[in-house]
């Protein structure tokens, strides 16, 4: 029967009843819809009809299909692929129009595929897009439709009532977006609908009794995700807010009316999402490593998890895991709503003759900083070892999990973390030059001394943050050089970095010192034991200063500093809890770490301080602390004998070689060493005449005993 017949009335199969005729095309395997659609418009016309899905679940024939899109093997391109959730082989799809995009989204409507906008670089030029494609699977082809009103990427997209929204995103300039638009099939025609109430990107959609939610992304500059959730009703036209979203999610699904969530700061569990009240639940997922095998489970329905790891999800119902294509490292969208690298899918569900969403983990970080989205298959620079042997890079890999269930929690979230401003005048109010006055007038008290301890423990907290850039380029799993990475160590370092930065501007009224740069290895080991030891010095120096602010009569500096030194202790806290699970896997190496890093001498990274005129700045500013008892010699002893009993050093025996062993004695001699030392110190300063006077230009060149 010829594709150009002219009778669209024809029989289905000649000589059979219309119903028989129907259940035996319904009895076709679905690799072979295609063919079937160019037998004759009549056929074609079936196969697209929702009559036909109903038929098909009659017989028992409902297959399910899942489209992934996975990297060219040898090239940065990209290609889609079908696989049979039954066991079928995989077969590619016709190639995709236009060149290679990132950040783009993806939607499924009455069983067709949509791909609209993102970011390509076409021909060595980098643009946004406002193309949409769409693939029909019973015909095997691909069609350009209308373009978008607004070229745009990382944006939210899904549908609603048989209708396509987006959402945000960046436009072609680099900013970022607040318009929505709204794609009609039947007339294939954009319309602009109501914008969001501020602009949002790296963010998701999904669909629930009729209205669109709009999740996840940033709506400003944050540490993590923004909690608000935008609720877009279709009748009403108008957009409504909830306020505990998810946050930080790096992949999504949609099941039984309930949305799924893959958070970064905890993928050992799923947030599930009930819009009908606008709760959240936690369930566990085992994550189990890396695994190259498949499994699979049955019950009513699917939910689908793509990640580098086997983690079979058996929620409610069937749960089918197919280990991911290819891990490919680069930009795009972290899930299926957006660009697809480095490996997503989408699964039709014939039942419902719609498409469900899958999980897919993501290589990129959280939404798009700044104002130029990331560019796709951005190359790596080769990481490059140093003291690290390659064996021990493993290590960190291993504990990924085990970092995110106990280390991130030790974060605060964003609406909860105080700000420099809360502790300040506010220069909005109206009392603004009364309240400064008042400040002032209470600093009058702090004696120069106390001004120098505060100055330089300013300048180490502005230090601190510079330490991001080290931490990012330890050995090993913590690596994180784009500085967007997904990883629990990476989110756990920029958020670390972001509170020592307010530190920093919370007590840069003082001075701003240049010069600074922590020069440290490395190694992550020696890192995590450095930086643990640095924390609880930077907690105690805090802390003390914060009680002299107080005996001087200056609430809002002891104020300051207390909050500082609250800070400090936390992530203390998280720093040793990491050097402490080391111990555990690996005691001989951590032990070894830890006695290279007390040889090299633990010193505050405002030493490098200078202020253009005295090259011995940090040693007067160390003598004035020492002589006030902000920070003294007791203190370092104190830390190295405190973190000794802490990670159980003294106890170690299993698992040491002779030289871990020697390592052993030599770090749990050291507090005594010091202790004697200090003592010995104390009492030769109380024989010597007293120290001399030294001016520091902190204070306008005023001179301060030492």
């Amino acid at each position: 029967m010829p594709i150009g017949e002219s009778d669209a009335y024809c029989a289905l199969i000649p000589g059979l009843p219309e119903d028989l005729a129907k259940i035996c095309l319904a009895l076709v395997p679905r690799s072979q819809f295609p063919v079937m659609g160019s037998v004759s418009k009549r056929w074609m016309s079936f196969l697209e009809s929702k009559e036909f899905i109903a038929v098909r679940k009659e017989v028992g024939k409902l297959e399910e299909w899942v489209y992934v899109l996975t990297a060219d093997a040898g090239s940065k391109g990209s290609h889609w692929e079908v696989l049979g959730c039954s066991g079928q082989k995989n077969s590619p799809l016709p190639p995709m129009p236009g060149p290679t995009k990132a950040g783009f989204g993806v939607v499924v409507l009455d069983g067709k595929l949509f791909i609209i906008a993102g970011y390509a670089a076409d021909h060595g030029k980098e643009c946004v897009s406002d193309e949409v494609y769409r693939y029909d699977s019973c015909l095997n082809r691909w069609v350009e439709l209308s373009k978008m009103n607004v070229a745009r990427c990382d944006f939210a997209c899904a549908e609603v009532n048989g209708m396509i929204y987006v959402a945000g995103g960046f436009g072609p300039n680099g900013d970022s977006l607040s318009s929505v638009e709204v794609y009609d099939a039947e007339q294939n025609k954009w319309t602009l609908i109501e914008s969001l109430r501020r602009p949002r990107w790296g963010c998701f959609a999904c669909s629930f009794e009729g209205k669109l939610y709009v999740m996840g992304g940033r709506s400003r500059f944050t540490i993590g995700n923004t909690r608000f959730v935008d609720v877009y009703n279709p009748n009403d036209n108008a957009w409504g807010e909830v306020k505990n979203g998810c946050v930080m999610v790096t992949a999504h699904a949609v099941l039984d009316k309930k949305l799924f969530c893959i958070e970064w700061k905890n993928q050992r569990s799923l947030a599930v999402f009930n819009p009908a009240d606008n709760s959240w639940q936690k369930v566990p997922v085992p994550l189990t490593g890396r695994s190259q095998k498949q499994k699979q489970y049955h019950s009513s329905s699917t939910l689908l998890h793509y990640s580098p790891f086997s983690i079979p999800l058996t929620l409610q119902a069937r749960a089918k895991q197919e280990e991911k294509k290819k891990e490919v490292r680069g930009g795009g969208g972290g899930h299926v709503s957006h660009g697809m690298p480095p490996s997503s899918a989408a699964m039709l569900d014939e039942e419902e003759n719609q498409w469900r969403r899958s999980l897919c983990l993501s290589c990129r970080g959280d939404g798009v900083h700044g104002k130029k989205p990331f560019t796709l298959w951005r190359e790596v620079p080769p990481q490059v070892t140093h003291t690290l042997p390659p064996e021990k890079k493993e290590v960190f890999d291993s504990l990924e999990g085990w970092a995110a269930d106990t280390i991130l929690p030790y974060l605060k979230p964003v609406e909860e973390s105080w700000q420099p401003q809360d502790h300040l005048p506010d220069p909005r109010s109206p009392s603004f030059g009364d309240e400064v006055a008042a400040l002032r007038e209470r600093a009058a008290g702090i004696p120069d001394d106390h001004l120098v301890c505060l100055v330089g423990d300013m300048v180490t907290e502005e230090a601190l943050p510079t330490y991001q850039t080290m931490l990012n380029t330890m050995d090993g799993g913590v690596r994180d050089e784009t500085g967007a990475g997904g990883s629990a160590w990476a989110v756990w370092t920029r958020a670390w970095a972001a509170e020592e930065n307010r530190h920093g501007d919370l007590m840069n009224k003082y001075l701003y010192l240049t010069g600074r740069d922590p020069r440290t290895e490395n190694d992550p080991y020696m890192g995590f034991i450095y930086t643990t030891f640095q924390e609880r010095a930077t907690s105690i120096s805090h802390g003390n200063t914060a009680r002299h602010a107080g005996r001087h009569g200056d609430a809002a500096l002891a104020r300051v500093c207390g909050t500082v030194a609250a800070d400090e202790k936390r992530h203390e806290a998280a720093y040793a809890a990491i050097v402490a699970k080391l111990f555990e896997v690996d005691p001989d190496y951590t032990v070894r770490a830890f006695a290279r890093m007390m040889r090299s001498k633990v010193a505050m990274p405002a030493r490098l301080m200078y202020d253009g005129a005295d090259d011995r700045l940090f040693a007067r500013f160390a003598a004035v602390a020492q002589r006030l008892g902000v920070y003294t010699a007791a203190d370092y002893a104190g830390i190295i004998e405190f973190l000794v009993a802490r990670w159980g050093v003294a106890g170690l025996a299993a698992g040491l070689s002779g030289e871990g062993r020697r390592a052993q004695d030599f770090v749990c001699s050291l507090g005594p060493r010091f202790r004697r030392m200090e003592e010995r110190a104390q009492e030769a300063a109380k024989r010597a005449p007293p120290a001399a006077a030294a001016p520091f230009s902190w204070i306008h060149g005023r001179q301060v005993q030492l």
